[in-house]
């Protein structure tokens, strides 16, 4: 009983295209910005509509297409738009698709009188997700860039505070509120906690630091 209830509910028309179009947003989402909850709970609701179009009996290249929509859409952001923007229309595009390719799967399961409703309300709310996808990535796109530009460099000369027990001659040490690897020079460790070192040179995300010492440094 409970089982045909399920069925009856996933396999709805309607539940099924709503699943997918949530799969599909969380899913961008939440890899696109990281965020693991988002993720599962697109990965349910992208199971649960999968599982529906199994039960129909509806082509999975819609689905594919979806999701190739999205894959684009996260490429998009990832590579801050140096492509100008194609990787988005083509996400823009295969979504579109999609949700063309599955209405007219969808329309043999629908009664004739309601075909014409489900085509202007489902295809609607496709092109305005489509949309909606593609101002997400942008906003995306503009955070990266914004936490690139804030993001903190170290310069020669710079002064920081020991974090770990002491520099000897690794350690850790706070600089611009973030937390470095650093290494003392020869001679001059230890560096014990909470004193303050000067860089001297940067390795990537790792300080070459000496001591500070007020009579030179003052």
């Amino acid at each position: 009983m409970l089982e045909n209830i399920f069925v009856q509910i996933f396999a709805n028309p309607w539940v099924l295209y709503i699943l997918l179009m949530l799969g599909l947003y969380f899913l961008l989402v939440g890899v696109a910005s990281g965020e693991g909850e988002m993720t599962v709970v697109a990965v349910i609701c992208l199971g649960l509509s999968i599982f529906g179009v199994i039960i129909r009996g509806i082509d999975l290249a819609s689905v594919i297409l979806f999701i190739v929509g999205v894959v684009l859409f996260v490429a998009e952001a990832e590579t801050e738009g140096s492509l100008d923007g194609l990787l988005a229309i083509g996400g823009i595009i295969c979504v579109i698709s999609g949700g063309v390719t599955f209405l007219q799967n969808l329309s043999v399961l629908i009664p004739a009188d309601q075909i014409v409703i489900m085509w202007a309300t489902l295809l609607t709310f496709t092109i305005t997700l489509a949309v909606l996808f593609g101002g997400i990535t942008l906003k995306l796109i503009q955070l990266k860039k914004k936490e690139a530009t804030d993001k903190f460099v170290p310069e020669q000369g710079d002064v920081g505070v020991v974090k770990s027990s002491e520099l000897k001659p690794d350690g850790q040490v706070t600089l611009g509120g973030e937390v470095w690897s650093a290494e003392c020079i020869e001679g001059h460790w230890p560096v014990l906690k909470g004193e303050r070192v000067k860089v001297l040179k940067i390795e990537g995300v790792h300080l070459i630091v000496r001591p500070l010492i007020d009579e030179e440094d003052s």
